[in-house]
């Protein structure tokens, strides 16, 4: 019955060409690293609502959001998404296996050092969280990776 609801869905958005579903779907590939700490809770018209699992980042994602507004569009490829708002979250359980795949994914990137903006520099200075400052360079990195491919 799980798998008929999720066909008629997958298949209605697909009807529509609705870019909704791709932003879904996507949602891990295109925030990378940083969807281990956010989630897409609502799309209202064409701002973003994203939890975000410690409050401690919400400051920081706030400052990064023209960024995740241009790596969402640049996705999607077209520009739909006009701001960001976020918002507290309560994290969901992961399974192991999605645990191990996002610490594999996380090694991966940790190895590859971006060059950075200088926007991008800035804001890691800025930051005084050495786990968060952790996070966004490898999400820099992320983001150069699929800018190169």
């Amino acid at each position: 019955m799980g798998q008929h609801i999720s066909n008629l869905v997958h298949n209605l958005f697909l009807r529509y060409d609705d870019w909704r579903f791709t932003l879904i779907k996507s949602w891990s590939s295109i925030f990378g690293p940083l969807s281990q700490h956010t989630r897409l809770d609502r799309v209202d018209g064409s701002v973003l609502i994203i939890g975000v699992y410690d409050p401690h980042w919400m400051q920081e994602l706030h400052l990064l959001a023209p960024t995740l507004i241009a790596s969402v569009n640049n996705h999607l490829q077209k520009q739909v998404i006009t701001g960001v708002k976020f918002k507290l979250a309560q994290r969901k359980a992961h399974t192991p296996s999605n645990i191990k795949k996002n610490i594999a994914d996380h090694q991966q990137m940790a190895h590859s050092v971006p060059r950075l903006t200088t926007h991008q520099q800035q804001a890691l200075m800025d930051i005084k969280d050495p786990e968060l400052k952790k996070a966004l360079l490898t999400y820099f990195a992320y983001l150069k990776k699929g800018q190169s491919t």
